[in-house]
C-alpha cells in the first residue's frame, strides 16, 4: 500500500511541461530512422511506442487523482 501511495504522490508532482518534454522525446524515438541500422530503428521505435503508452497512463493517473481530490473537497 505504501508503494501505491508513493507512486500516486509522484504522479501528482509531474508537470505538464515535463510531460510535453517527454512526449517530444518519445515522438523522436517513434520517428527514428536509420536505413543502415534497421535493428536500431526497430528498437528505438518500439521504445517510443512504449514510452508514449507510459506517458498516457501517467497523465491519466495524475488527472484521475486530481479529479478525485476535487470531488472529495467538493463533497466535504
Amino acid at each position: 500500500m505504501n508503494n501505491i501511495n508513493a507512486l500516486c504522490k509522484k504522479a501528482l508532482k509531474v508537470t505538464d511541461e515535463e510531460l510535453a518534454e517527454l512526449t517530444d522525446v518519445a515522438r523522436s524515438q517513434l520517428e527514428h530512422c536509420s536505413p543502415l541500422k534497421q535493428a536500431t530503428t526497430a528498437r528505438q521505435q518500439a521504445l517510443g511506442h512504449h514510452n508514449m503508452l507510459v506517458l498516457t497512463k501517467v497523465r491519466e493517473l495524475r488527472d484521475t487523482i486530481k479529479n478525485g481530490e476535487s470531488l472529495a473537497r467538493h463533497n466535504d
